[in-house]
């Protein structure tokens, strides 16, 4: 049913107006019509824009996730090398640290057991072979130096003492000058040395 024929039930209006009131009502209603067809396709629209932007919002995202994996990946890489690098100047300073306190060892031990030997008057002409021996046979530890698990002046006490030191130590000499003098006998450095070489086995 349409509004003409609505309107002629209604009692006391002319056919013209009826003409007139829905020609106004068709108007209104046609504009209604294009108003929401209007609003429909803005909101088409909008729902293709809205769709088109979390497209590429999406796609913004997988490449930002590709890119973030790739730095990841990348940085790990970096790391590694960075790491290998650093491993490699820890190791060389280690190796010259260790080196250093070798040298320093070797000093500190060649002062104490020269000191040592000026005490018990060990044979100048010995020393050195008897130097190597000692620390053939020493360690450091806790800020000490040890033989036979001995610290260095005990240990050396007890060897001065030994029949093995005898060789190796001065004779006390007599005072007396002219007596002396007829008591002392040359060393024979050389001959003393390979002894002592042969001994600590050298």
């Amino acid at each position: 049913m349409n509004v003409k024929d609505i309107l002629k039930k209604i009692e006391g209006l002319s056919p013209e107006f009826h003409d007139l009131i829905a020609q106004e009502i068709e108007k209104e209603v046609s504009g209604l019509v294009s108003k929401k067809n209007e609003l429909l396709d803005k909101v088409k629209k909008r729902d293709a824009t809205e769709n088109a932007e979390l497209e590429q919002l999406r796609k913004f995202k997988e490449s930002k996730d590709v890119e973030e994996l790739e730095s990841r990946k990348h940085y790990e890489e970096a790391l590694k090398i960075t790491e290998t690098k650093y491993k490699k100047e820890l190791e060389k300073t280690t190796e010259i640290l260790k080196s250093k306190e070798t040298a320093l060892n070797d000093l500190i031990f060649n002062s104490e057991i020269t000191r040592k030997f000026d005490e018990h008057k060990v044979n100048p002409a010995t020393r050195e072979a008897l130097t190597a021996y000692f620390k053939s046979k020493s360690k450091y530890s806790d800020n000490a130096f040890l033989i036979d698990e001995k610290p260095l002046q005990e240990y050396f006490g007890e060897w001065s003492k030994s029949e093995m030191a005898k060789p190796f130590i001065l004779a006390p000499q007599n005072s007396g000058g002219s007596s002396a003098s007829q008591s002392a006998k040359p060393i024979d450095t050389n001959n003393l040395t390979q002894k002592i070489t042969q001994k600590i086995g050298l």
